[in-house]
């Protein structure tokens, strides 16, 4: 027994061997066992069930193990204790169940597994019955308040009538209430003190359950007559707030992670207090076969996939798994659906099994999909609360879950493995990823940093190993910001390469200058298998706004040649141009530093460089942005209008409703936009005039930081000009901020005031360790030029001798 109290596992090993009572009752009334639940010692729990240890037997509180586990929300000891037959029908001497005391833990993944064991939701028992259930919520929201449940006071209330639901409602966990109601609890009993579930969140303050509740409480039409008074019944039966159904769709999207993969509370408490989510923190909770696989990028796998060597399912689930330890930790996720991934890896296995053979290029590969494309079976919400649970914010019967998009439908073709889709900000059109369903999702190399926008949790799941290879947008940058600030790769191809059919989008009748479909990858051999691959299913034959043009391996090879795997020069060398700034807004110091090392490098392996001076690329973003705007707002608003919610606070001076723009203004814009153009493309053609060398691709910025500060991000020139061009690019990770070396220039003079705003902004403590990435840019249709290019130029830079400083030996 002292030995379980320690936790001295090899103590208890050697006494075991040597016989002791497995089950000796101390005077106290204490058992070995009963020690080992208190204080979560797993292994020694497991040790003494395995020689014979009683699970129910009793301790000195009277408190059967399983009570014990439930009540500290040991989810570990929970499952243990399951599997070697404890009971959760137990009660002990003051009347509290097992449901009861995890209820009060508000331990969400005690709950669920209880009920998935079968424990009934409204598990609870009553010295004196109950009181009646007629009076009206007027009477019991007029009761006087009875403060914080307390154990004394949890203990008290148990013994007369408290039920589960009642405690989940008093300790203010919105995914229990949610969870019991699904299971069935009833919402009608009160306690003592007069007051339902209902009653005791409002009693408490329980805003959101409160909410919640009263929207749930309309399908309850059967207790509610003998509850409610008419007038209460037809106040509860309105539409919910929009909080109230942000909630019921947070609550639901973690109801649908597996139990044994759920963290603790005190395990979220110490990811909110983690600067670094990466790497050894989210390592903890997975095991070696987890990391091993995850490590993988997304050609390594598909090989192994191929060869046999690893199968769909194990494949499949140590990606779930991470996922859903990375949404925990990181919010990066708005739809789950494990369970149809792995129904689907089992299909592919054993289709491997009989035919020797995969079922297509992608076969068993996990893809994870922003949240703008159609799964059937699941919401595509796009961030906004009105389009929970319908099509579109329609809610039509026939169409809700039932829409597939066309990328949806060629990667499934492919063989890949769908399992969740990632976060994004309202309306999609912000650098960040905020919205009012799931709140923000942050950067998981630095918590004090943005993930970037509007593929932010494409990019924060890529980060965390959830993900090898995703399919997100961009129309300004959301798929090149979160590749640069997640430290990952991303691709976006000219609009008409890759079908946008039955994509759901912001302003979708804005066809001048439109959104295009575009890849993130943990490698840019990723972004090359996944675009080759679309590209092989024709999607011009489904989509005729896609133009036919097949993967072009000639060109690939033609600039994938140009150097050797190490990235040096097999003559002709490339010709490279170089922005250091676009004038508007200058890079700070971890962005410069990050151009340096990309330039010397380039330099060092035979290239050539030039500086690149354009046009105004800040000219480009405000045309771009009148087309963004051109409707003044509308298609955002009726979608907020939908649920009543509010654009998010950083979002309401750009788009609070306007007058559309007229049609010929519109016209002018269009006319300045193709002037922009041709001025554009005229620079990069002149720039064979000095060697008789035509520049190949431009080195950018992403942005004029780091990944940035939240509520920091002031200028989109750097990505949303080449949108406007619709011009291809690739971004490339290059390094992290580091306060030692990219200390600020005090010196600087701002050109303006949003550069001294952009300036001043910049914090060496804060940015360190934010990564830095850069853009590669080709012109239009030219993705297979792209790809190589980077390929090329990244190879440069992981096999130079470039300091991290940027500096090199010889130039």
């Amino acid at each position: 027994m002292l030995a379980a109290k320690r936790k001295d596992e090899a103590c208890v090993s050697f006494l075991l061997s040597q016989g002791a009572d497995v089950n000796h009752l101390s005077p106290d009334r204490w058992t070995a066992f009963a020690e080992a639940t208190r204080n979560g010692s797993i292994r020694i729990m497991r040790a003494l069930l395995e020689a014979g240890a009683d699970p129910e037997a009793r301790a000195q509180s009277d408190w059967t193990p399983l009570m014990h586990a439930a009540y500290r929300g040991d989810i570990a000891a929970v499952e243990l204790l399951l599997a070697f037959g404890a009971s959760f029908d137990e009660i002990s001497a003051r009347d509290e169940t097992v449901m009861l005391l995890a209820a009060a833990a508000g331990s969400v993944s005690v709950v669920k597994r209880l009920l998935q064991a079968g424990c009934p939701p409204d598990s609870m028992w009553a010295q004196a019955p109950l009181p009646a259930s007629s009076e009206s919520d007027k009477e019991e929201s007029s009761e006087e308040s009875h403060g914080t449940l307390g154990q004394t006071r949890i203990e008290r209330a148990y013994k007369v009538g408290w039920t589960p639901l009642m405690v989940a409602c008093q300790v203010d966990r919105l995914e229990i209430v949610t969870m019991l109601l699904d299971a069935g609890a009833n919402p009608a009993p009160k306690s003592p003190m007069l007051k339902t579930a209902l009653g005791t969140a409002k009693e408490n303050g329980r805003t959101e359950i409160v909410e919640y509740l009263t929207c749930r409480l309309g399908l309850f039409s059967s207790h509610l007559s003998s509850i409610l008074s008419p007038l209460a019944l037809q106040k509860n039966m309105t539409s919910p707030s929009w909080e109230s159904q942000a909630a019921a769709k947070r609550a639901d999207t973690l109801s649908k992670i597996p139990p044994q993969w759920r963290l603790t509370d005190d395990q979220l408490v110490q990811a909110k207090k983690q600067r670094v989510l990466m790497g050894p923190f989210i390592q903890q909770f997975l095991d070696d076969d987890d990391i091993f696989i995850t490590a993988k990028d997304s050609s390594e796998l598909v090989v192994s996939l191929q060869k046999g060597t690893l199968s769909a399912v194990r494949v499949t689930t140590a990606f779930c798994k991470t996922a859903a330890i990375a949404h925990q930790i990181n919010n990066c996720l708005h739809e789950i659906f494990f369970d149809q991934a792995l129904e689907r890896a089992t299909h592919l296995d054993a289709y491997f099994a009989e035919h020797k053979a995969t079922a297509g290029v992608l076969h068993g590969l996990p893809v994870s999909l922003q949240d703008q494309f159609h799964v059937k079976g699941n919401d595509t919400t796009m961030g906004y609360v009105g389009w929970i649970g319908s099509n579109l914010g329609v809610k039509d019967p026939e169409q809700v879950h039932n829409m597939e998009s066309q990328i949806t439908t060629e990667l499934l073709s492919l063989g890949a493995v769908l399992y969740c889709k990632t976060s994004l900000p309202q309306t999609l059109l912000f650098g960040e990823t905020k919205n009012n369903i799931i709140g923000q999702t942050l950067n998981p190399h630095n918590q004090n940093l943005s993930c970037g926008g509007s593929s932010g949790g494409e990019g924060a799941l890529q980060a965390l190993r959830g993900s090898t290879l995703g399919v997100a947008t961009d129309i300004g940058g959301s798929v090149r910001i979160p590749a640069g600030f997640n430290g990952i790769f991303s691709l976006k191809p000219t609009p008409e390469r890759i079908s946008y059919r039955d994509v759901a989008n912001t302003n979708p009748g804005q066809n001048t200058y439109r959104s295009t479909v575009g890849f993130l990858s943990t490698s840019a051999g990723g972004l090359e298998l996944i675009f080759r691959a679309i590209l092989s299913k024709k999607p011009w034959t489904k989509d005729p706004a896609v133009v036919p043009i097949p993967f072009r391996q000639d060109i690939f090879n033609e600039y994938l040649s140009r150097a050797n795997r190490h990235g040096t020069t097999k003559r002709p060398p490339l010709k490279l141009g170089i922005l250091w700034t676009d004038g508007s807004v200058q890079p700070h110091p971890p962005v410069t530093r990050g151009l340096v090392m990309v330039v010397n490098a380039i330099k060092l392996a035979g290239h050539k460089v030039v500086d690149w001076k354009p046009p105004p690329q800040s000219i480009g973003t405000g045309i771009h942005l009148s087309f963004l705007k051109a409707d003044g707002g509308h298609d955002i608003h009726s979608h907020l209008d939908r649920s009543g919610e509010p654009l998010i606070p950083d979002l309401r001076e750009s788009f609070q409703l306007r007058p559309p723009l007229g049609l010929l203004e519109y016209q002018a814009n269009t006319l300045k936009g193709l002037d922009y153009e041709s001025a554009y493309s005229d620079y990069w053609n002149r720039t064979v005039a000095d060697d008789g060398q035509i520049v190949d691709a431009v080195i950018m910025p992403v942005a004029p930081h780091a990944a940035v500060i939240p509520g920091k991000y002031y200028h989109t020139a750097y990505t949303e000009a080449m949108n406007l061009l619709n011009y291809s690019a690739v971004v490339i990770p290059v390094t992290k901020a580091d306060s030692t070396i990219d200390v600020l220039d005090k010196s600087y003079t701002p050109q303006n005031d949003l550069d001294k705003r952009n300036w001043e902004a910049y914090d060496p403590d804060v940015y360190d360790g934010g990564p830095v990435g850069v853009q590669l840019v080709a012109r239009k249709f030219e993705e297979e030029k792209i790809l190589a290019i980077a390929k090329v130029i990244y190879s440069a830079l992981q096999n130079s001798e470039v300091d991290a400083d940027g500096s090199c030996a010889v130039l």
